[in-house]
C-alpha cells in the first residue's frame, strides 16, 4: 500500500463509536500534560554561562501529589467519596469486558487493510455502550478538575513506554473536546485504537521493521517487502495495541478500587474508637517493651513550657518524634499514658483539653516538615484504673514515601528515624534512596496494630 492509501483507508476509522475512545483519550493527555506542567518546573543551574543548563524541581504543587496521582486524587481531593465510587465501578465493569473482548481480536486474520480497519470498527460498534462508560467517568472527571482523568493514565500502572505510545499532539489550551480541530480528534482516535503511535502509522512502523529483516539478506535487495508480511504484522500490533489500552484502563480501574478500599479500611480504623480503646488496653497490660510502631506519652513537654526559646525547642523535639515514625514504618504516638501505662489523660477540663490539641496541631505546622499533611490526632477516652473516663490523643503518622523532616524553625533541619534501638539521625538522601519505590504514604502500621488486638496473650 502507498502512504496515501494507508492514509485514507485509516481515516475511513472515524466514526461515532470508535470516536468515543479518541474522546477518551484526549481527557487522558490533556489531564497528564496539564498535570506534568503544574508539577515540574525548569530552573537554569548555570546563569552567566553561555551554553545553559537546565533541571527540573518539583514545585509545591508537585510535592502535594507525590508520586501517585490515585492516592493525590482520592485521599486528598475527592469530596464525594460515595459517587465517586459508583461511577468508577460502573466503569471498571465496562472496562473489564472491554479489556477481554479485545485480547479476542489478536486472532482475527484479514485480507488487506481495509478489512482490519472494518474489523475494529465492528468492535466499536459492538461495544460501544462500554466505551460510552468509560468515556463518561472520564468525562465526569474532567468536569469536576481538569486534572483528575489523570488517575486513568498514570507513570504507575501504565510505565513510561505505554504513556509515550499513546501521546498525539492536542491543543492544550482547549478546554473542552468541542474546541479540538477534527483532525486533531481523528489522530487521537487512530491513536487509541492502534492504528498510530508515536506519530507514524502502524502499517509504516511494521513496513520499517519488516524491510530491516528482509533486506538483512543480500539476495533480497532488488524485491519489494512482501505486502501479506507487512499487513499481518499491522494486524498484530494494532490489535495488541488496541487490546493493551482496554487492558490498562482496566489496571487504572483496579488501582482506584483498591485505594478506595484501602481508604475505607483505614478509615474505619482510624476514626474507630473501639478499635483505639481495643489496641490501648491491651498494650498497656502487655509485659512487650514498646515496639518500633507506638509510644506512651504522659503529656507533650511543649504545653507547659514558657514561650519563647523553651517552648520552641521542646516543639522541636515533638516534630521529631513525630518524623521518626514517618521515617521508619509509621506508628502511632498516645498521648495520655505514663511510662507506667496509667491512664491520666491529657487534662480534665474540655477548654483545656481543646486549647491542647490546637496547640499540637500548630506545633506540626511549624515544625514538622513534609510536603503533605499526613498527621492525624484523635480525641479517645480510655478508662484509668479506677474506671474513670480519661480523654487521651492519639496520634497517627503513616510511613512517608519521602523524607519527612524536623525543623527548629530557625533553619536548622534534622531527619530523625525510630529504629528497634531508639531513634537515629538518618540521611536524606539514604531515606530518599531507600523509598525511591514507594508511590504513596503508608498506614501498614494500622494491620500490625490490628493484628496484635487479635493475638492471645
Amino acid at each position: 500500500m502507498s502512504p496515501e492509501q494507508v492514509v485514507g483507508a485509516t481515516r475511513s476509522l472515524a466514526n461515532a463509536d470508535t470516536s468515543r475512545l479518541g474522546a477518551l483519550l484526549w481527557f487522558l493527555i490533556h489531564a497528564d500534560s496539564a498535570m506534568s506542567s503544574l508539577r515540574v518546573t525548569r530552573i537554569r543551574v548555570n546563569p552567566g554561562n553561555t551554553l545553559p543548563i537546565y533541571r527540573d524541581q518539583s514545585t509545591e504543587f508537585g510535592r502535594e501529589v507525590g508520586r501517585d496521582e490515585i492516592d493525590w486524587w482520592i485521599n486528598r481531593k475527592e469530596t464525594d467519596l460515595a459517587e465517586f465510587s459508583r461511577r468508577a465501578v460502573l466503569a471498571l465493569k465496562s472496562a473489564q469486558v472491554l479489556k477481554e473482548s479485545s485480547h479476542a481480536l489478536k486472532r482475527i486474520e484479514v485480507e488487506n487493510y481495509e478489512e482490519l480497519v472494518e474489523r475494529i470498527k465492528a468492535f466499536a460498534t459492538k461495544h460501544s455502550e462500554q466505551i460510552a462508560a468509560v468515556l463518561e467517568f472520564a468525562n465526569w472527571l474532567h468536569n469536576k478538575n481538569p486534572l483528575a482523568p489523570s488517575i486513568l493514565f498514570t507513570y504507575k500502572v501504565w510505565g513510561s513506554t505505554r504513556l509515550a505510545d499513546r501521546i498525539a499532539p492536542i491543543t492544550q489550551a482547549a478546554g473542552s473536546l468541542e474546541e479540538e480541530p477534527p483532525e486533531v480528534m481523528g489522530r487521537l482516535t487512530e491513536t487509541a485504537w492502534g492504528f498510530q503511535s508515536r506519530g507514524l502509522y502502524t502499517y509504516v512502523h511494521a513496513a520499517f521493521d519488516i524491510g530491516a529483516d528482509f533486506y538483512d539478506d543480500p539476495s533480497n535487495c532488488d524485491l519489494p517487502i512482501p505486502a501479506s508480511r507487512v499487513l499481518r504484522r499491522t494486524a498484530r500490533q494494532v490489535t495488541d495495541e488496541c487490546a493493551t489500552f482496554f487492558e490498562f484502563l482496566r489496571n487504572s480501574l483496579r488501582d482506584i478500587e483498591r485505594e478506595l478500599e484501602e481508604r475505607s479500611t483505614r478509615e474505619t480504623r482510624i476514626t474507630s474508637e473501639l478499635f483505639w480503646r481495643s489496641f490501648i488496653d491491651k498494650a498497656r497490660k502487655s509485659a512487650k517493651a514498646e515496639p518500633l510502631t507506638w509510644d506512651f506519652k504522659e503529656t507533650l513537654s511543649f504545653w507547659r513550657a514558657a514561650n519563647g526559646d523553651a517552648r520552641r525547642i521542646e516543639k522541636t523535639k515533638f516534630a521529631s518524634d513525630i518524623a521518626s515514625f514517618a521515617n521508619a514504618e509509621g506508628g502511632c504516638l498516645i498521648v495520655g499514658i505514663t511510662d507506667d501505662r496509667k491512664v491520666v489523660g491529657v487534662s480534665d477540663d474540655p477548654r483545656e483539653i481543646e486549647n491542647r490539641l490546637t496547640a499540637t496541631h500548630q506545633a506540626i505546622r511549624e515544625h514538622f516538615c513534609y510536603s503533605r499533611d499526613i498527621c492525624r490526632i484523635l480525641q479517645v477516652s480510655i478508662a484509668n484504673n479506677d474506671g474513670v473516663e480519661k480523654i487521651c490523643f492519639v496520634i497517627a503518622v503513616p510511613k512517608a514515601c519521602e523524607p519527612a523532616a524536623a525543623t527548629d524553625g530557625q533553619g536548622s533541619y534534622t531527619y530523625p528515624q525510630r529504629t528497634g534501638a531508639g531513634t537515629i539521625k538518618a540521611d536524606k538522601d539514604q531515606l530518599l534512596n531507600a523509598r525511591i519505590h514507594e508511590k504513596n504514604d503508608n498506614y501498614g502500621f494500622l494491620d500490625e496494630l490490628d493484628q496484635f488486638i487479635s493475638e492471645r496473650e
